[in-house]
């Protein structure tokens, strides 16, 4: 089914609201895209129509790779605060909890050690620091609003201060932004 067609079936407001995306123009593949992880959960290839689709707004796809690059940096200056590793195993936990297996397939390849990589998965840790910030994630991520000042508290209480705090939101933040393009493009029916 082609695109405009998926997006009929979606109701009259969506066709007018997505008419710039459905141009016939599409740009330069290695222009400044470079976001290939949304393209490879849904399993896009070059020449695909939905490939073809996501290239007619390079600004989306390139901000997303932009905050994906600002919350995965190996150069951060947050990382003794939230590491490289812990950070991967809260995206790993977020898309756990989501049920969203190809995107948690790449936050598990990210991390290194593999005690962070399983608790990742259950969200089940043995060290204060990991299970507070597990717990944390699989909150916010099946429950948003019942997430408050005593989560925060808890936080600190395992010894995360507010820069490790605001990058743990950070990263839960982007990764759910992240399935929710997931999300609206499997329910265009890729």
């Amino acid at each position: 089914m082609e695109v405009r067609q998926r997006l009929e079936k979606l109701g009259p407001t969506a066709v007018p609201v997505a008419r710039p995306l459905l141009a016939e123009q599409v740009v330069d593949a290695h222009a400044a895209v470079r976001d290939r992880r949304v393209d490879d959960v849904l399993g896009l290839r070059e020449g695909d129509e939905l490939w073809a689709l996501r290239r007619t707004r390079p600004a989306v796809t390139e901000h997303l790779q932009g905050a994906y690059d600002a919350v995965f940096d190996p150069a951060s200056s947050t990382l003794g605060h939230l590491s490289l590793d812990e950070r991967a195993a809260v995206a790993l936990r977020v898309c756990t909890v989501a049920k969203v297996s190809q995107l948690a397939e790449h936050y598990l390849s990210r991390i290194t050690d593999p005690a962070l990589a399983r608790a990742g998965k259950s969200g089940e840790a043995d060290d204060p620091r990991l299970r507070a910030i597990l717990s944390f994630a699989t909150l916010v991520a099946g429950e948003p609003a019942a997430s408050g000042q005593k989560e925060i508290d808890a936080l600190q209480d395992a010894g995360l201060d507010r820069t490790a705090i605001t990058t743990l939101s950070q990263v839960i933040a982007f990764t759910s932004f992240q399935l929710r393009v997931v999300a609206g493009l499997y329910m265009m029916g890729y």
